[in-house]
């Protein structure tokens, strides 16, 4: 293996290698992605007024659109001007312009400040929602990626390159996720989501002998994401936001931790640069988005994998296995499949055949030992958690949706849109090192790569289709990880099989390189929107009106329950209650997509013979929806398992609509 000794990784090095015309060509083609996206912009931007009457009349969007005609004419005669005698003087513009920045620190430490967080700032405002869609956040990141890049270099030193393009793109799309990370956090009482509130609840299952009269069952789904989420409640009863704050410190730590640890392995070195690619791995990952409870399971095996020492190898995969078998049955191969990757990626593989055969038994150990060790971790959970044992087979027995594979309402790229998107930068760059022979694997290895690979990706296809899924990529989560170790290994040269004269290293093409940063940025340039409004008042005049109820339902004996809202009871909102603990909407609607008839049955006999004195929910509004809506398979399923039971016997004695609960009460 090599190294350099400044840490700078060859594949942003590559790409700065000077060429007569290499920085014109990086700067008419970044023109011309601009023009595009502003064209694009201004032709969108006209399109929603004319479809929305009062917008003629609306100054927002009277700016958005000249903005939009103004910058794709500027934009326009750019292009044009850099293929005239104009282009070299522009770059000297730049270079110039950043040296002046660089010898004024207190003015690039502020504008350095002002645009990391004007891409947040905006997004997170009113400004943030309709029209400021795709398109015309395409076109502010790239306005503010121009800046960044003379930023950075203002701060390396290095002229007009690819790698301070590259880098811009990435600190936008850091910029991007911690808007949507800010999002999530609220002092707002009742749930923001369909199920996010109820995260809490189930993740104070763990602690239920402190905070409920009666110890419940545990969580059936995804129990080792609650178990970290659990942390809070062992000190007691805090406030919500509490709660929101520590899942988004999950979000943060454990992706930035796995990728850190990728790195260490492969040896980068460098500090801000290396901080830098930590936040590009991070951006790929949230592409699906990788779920930070799965990371977990995989933290060992990047932590400890070694090739020489095959047996301490197979005790980190077995740590990892138990843990994954915790997690999701999807990801009780990963831990294995993972050492394996490795083991080809970096193992000296050897010439003779015989060598060879008995190099991959332990690949095959790993796989194997780790897949029973994570299915009789799962077996051993169920056993334990209280719940009945066909409550944990819902994957199995759900509808497959496989038409979201394709363009849709519920995800509109489709699914195997979105996956070749995330794959094509990675795919392009290995095939461009295939090809003029700067990776040279062997055939055995290849091969192995390739069905890792091919077996995640189907794995993750059909999970997306399971009825409940398809919004996102978050299943091909196991794929995107395996992906990012692959790339991370060959593209920072730390794969086996590579060309000992590092002289004759061909350059990959800037615009793959650039691709690369820029896809993981566009998922987050469009995952966050508008802070939630909220109204104090209202939501405390709410909260009370419901305390009000539940205390006089439990004076006079009758039982409650919290269909939804169910974290207000451990948080001591109103007392000490009883829960009715598996008839929580997001579980029940797991039972009946997956078809748990006797689950099933046994609620809706609940709601015939009126058990229940209240019952805390959502609206219950009967919208049949279909294809025609998104996740409209879901709300039909939601409005025949749910919905109508409850009304044939029940009856709302108190819209909350402004918090959008409703309590109901018998006929």
């Amino acid at each position: 293996m090599h190294s350099r000794a400044d840490g700078y990784p060859w594949i942003l090095q590559s790409i700065d290698r000077p060429t007569p015309s290499g920085a014109l060509v990086r700067l008419r083609v970044f023109l011309g992605f601009g023009l595009l996206a502003l064209a694009i912009s201004a032709a969108q931007l006209l399109g929603l007024a004319r479809q929305t009457p009062w917008a003629s009349g609306s100054l927002g969007w009277l700016a958005g659109q000249s903005l939009a005609v103004l910058g794709a004419g500027l934009v326009a005669v750019l292009c044009v001007a850099s293929f005239t005698r104009l282009g070299p003087k522009g770059l000297g513009w730049v270079d110039r312009g950043a040296a002046w920045l660089a010898g004024r620190t207190a003015l690039q430490v502020t504008a350095g400040i002002a645009l990391g967080i004007a891409f947040p700032a905006i997004v997170l405002s009113p400004l943030g929602g309709a029209p400021f869609t795709l398109i015309p956040r395409l076109t502010l990141a790239w306005t503010l990626s121009f800046l960044l890049a003379v930023w950075l270099q203002s701060i390396n030193g290095r002229p007009w390159n690819g790698s301070n393009l590259a880098g811009a793109w990435v600190m936008l799309g850091v910029a991007a996720r911690a808007a949507w990370l800010l999002g999530m956090i609220s002092d707002n009482p009742f749930s923001t989501g369909w199920s996010e509130a109820s995260r809490y609840y189930y993740a104070s299952l763990f602690l239920g002998r402190e905070l409920y009269p009666a110890p419940l069952p545990l969580p059936v789904l995804h129990p080792s994401r609650y178990l970290l989420q659990a942390v809070p409640w062992l000190l007691g009863q805090l406030p919500l936001w509490v709660h929101r704050s520590w899942q988004v410190a999950l979000w943060v730590s454990i992706p930035v931790l796995f990728v850190w640890w990728l790195l260490r392995r492969l040896k980068l070195e460098g500090g801000g640069l290396k901080w830098l690619v930590v936040g590009w791995g991070v951006l790929f990952l949230f592409q699906g988005p990788v779920y930070y409870h799965l990371l977990v399971g995989v933290l060992p095996v990047i932590a400890g994998f070694d090739p020489r020492r095959p047996w301490r190898t197979l005790l980190w995969v077995a740590l990892g296995s138990i843990w994954a078998g915790l997690s999701r049955v999807n990801w009780t191969v990963m831990p294995g499949l993972l050492a394996a990757l490795l083991y080809l990626l970096e193992a000296d593989m050897g010439s003779q055949n015989g060598r060879r055969l008995r190099q991959i038994l332990w690949p095959i150990l790993w796989v194997l030992a780790g897949t029973g060790l994570a299915l009789g971790a799962s077996a051993a959970y169920a056993a334990i958690s209280g719940n009945t044992l066909g409550q944990f087979t819902s994957s199995f027995t759900s509808d497959l949706l496989w038409y979201r594979w394709l363009p849709n309402l519920t995800y509109p790229p489709g699914i195997l849109l979105g996956a070749l998107a995330v794959s094509l930068p990675i795919a392009l760059l290995l095939g461009s090192m295939l090809r003029r022979g700067m990776w040279r694997p062997g055939v055995l290895q290849g091969l192995g790569v390739l069905l890792i690979l091919g077996v995640l990706l189907a794995g993750g296809l059909v999970a997306s289709v399971k009825i409940g899924g398809g919004g996102d990529l978050h299943n091909l989560d196991a794929y995107l990880t395996a992906l990012l170790v692959l790339a991370g290994s060959v593209l920072l040269l730390r794969a086996a099989g590579w060309p000992l004269d590092r002289a004759q290293r061909p350059s990959p093409a800037f615009w793959m390189v650039w691709l690369a940063a820029l896809v993981p940025t566009a998922f987050s340039l469009v995952a966050a929107g508008p802070l939630a409004q909220r109204n104090p008042a209202i939501q405390a005049a709410a909260l009370s009106a419901i305390r009000a109820r539940v205390e006089a339902t439990q004076a006079a004996g009758g039982e409650i329950l919290f269909l939804s809202q169910r974290h207000l009871v451990p948080l001591g909102e109103f007392g000490l209650v009883e829960l009715q603990d598996d008839y929580e909407k997001v579980f029940v609607m797991e039972m009946a997509m997956g078809r748990n008839q006797a689950y099933l049955a046994r609620f809706w006999d609940d709601l015939e013979r009126q058990r229940f004195s209240l019952i805390v929910t959502d609206p219950v509004l009967i919208k049949v929806q279909g294809r025609s809506h998104p996740f409209g398979e879901e709300n039909d399923v939601l409005v025949d398992a749910i919905y109508r039971p409850i009304l044939n016997r029940y009856l709302p004695a108190l819209k909350l609509n402004e918090v959008e609960i409703w309590l109901m009460e018998p006929r």
